[in-house]
């Protein structure tokens, strides 16, 4: 219960925390917060996208090249009052655009000083090779990411996507170009990203224009007591330029016999001309499965949705010309 089907002989188990986040958009060095100083990463409008630390991994683009960044070890010091030290240690692979240019790894740590549950001062910026994110603190295991949706692209995957994994030979950890090059070169194989439902919103780039998805309350579905499955409708929307919106309502769930089968299933997400398969989790989170290359996912509070859409439909300056630093088209 809780993970998703094997896909393409790997497991994938991951999920995303999903709530609104404090209102950080300060950079702090040295542990001291600077008001009057912006952080990188929210100069200008910003996205804010919500992270689990034990179960899903971020994909960080831009210009510079690609990063993968995994959360590792949340601490609380003293903080049973609300007047202690929050944070979270990380890791991190960088992968630069140029043809020769070799994989940098390393790691990193966050943390905020509480004061009656107000964050007062601490080190904010999760760094990631020459890119950086603007983190804040939700609670122990969960916190927040906020990017500046024009100058970065940051994706949610399994966190068993960042390494190797122990005595599975047949599982690879991600390559993190598939993120840079668009459908050449790419085998069209499938990762796992993980949505929790509440205030949350997937949003799909197809070659035709945008989908968006946004999710209602979860229901059971009648199978074995021992094992609850759980449901979810789902409102989407198909934007393509110079179209009307395509709205449709539907509704995901699977049963499965206790050995696994399948008893009745309704997969997909539907918005226009796509479609998107859907797993189960548990009733307040499930999976989608995309290929970056193909069909980037951004999932992300329902607070940066409309940011989000508005950048993506807007082309970049240079654009006539250069393609935007989401997803470059392969030679």
């Amino acid at each position: 219960m809780g993970t998703p089907r094997q896909k393409q002989w790997t497991w994938i188990v991951f999920g995303v925390f999903l709530t609104s986040c404090l209102p950080l958009t300060i950079r702090a060095d040295e542990g001291a917060i600077q008001k009057d100083a912006v952080a990188k990463s929210t100069f200008g409008e910003t996205v804010k996208m919500p992270v689990n630390y034990h179960r899903s991994m971020l994909v960080v683009v831009s210009e510079q090249g690609v990063a993968g960044v995994r959360f590792l070890d949340a601490f609380e010091r003293g903080n049973k009052t609300g007047n202690g030290v929050v944070g979270v240690s990380y890791e991190w692979r960088f992968q630069g655009r140029e043809a020769d240019a070799k994989e940098q790894t390393g790691r990193g740590r966050v943390f905020a000083k509480l004061k009656n549950g107000e964050v007062q001062k601490g080190t904010f910026d999760v760094q990631c090779g020459p890119m950086s994110l603007t983190w804040s603190y939700r609670q122990q295991k969960s916190g927040v990411v906020a990017f500046d949706p024009r100058n970065m692209s940051v994706h949610s995957l399994a966190d068993n996507y960042f390494t190797e994994r122990k005595g599975d030979p047949l599982h690879k950890p991600v390559d993190l170009r598939r993120f840079l090059q668009a459908e050449a070169n790419s085998n069209g194989s499938q990762m796992g990203a993980p949505v929790y439902y509440e205030d949350c919103a997937v949003v799909v780039k197809h070659p035709s224009g945008l989908a968006i998805f946004e999710f209602g309350e979860p229901f059971e579905v009648e199978t074995d007591k021992e094992f609850p499955h759980y449901g979810i409708p789902f409102h989407s929307r198909f934007l393509s330029p110079g179209k009307p919106t395509r709205e449709h309502n539907g509704e995901v769930y699977e049963e499965r016999f206790l050995q696994g089968g399948f008893i009745k299933s309704q997969l997909n997400l539907e918005a226009g001309p796509l479609q998107m398969e859907w797993s189960q989790g548990d009733q307040s989170l499930g999976w989608i499965y995309y290929a970056p290359e193909q069909t980037p996912v951004w999932i992300v509070e329902k607070g940066s949705l409309e940011t989000l859409i508005a950048v993506l439909s807007t082309p970049h300056k240079s654009e006539e010309t250069k393609p935007a630093p989401i997803l470059e088209k392969a030679p």
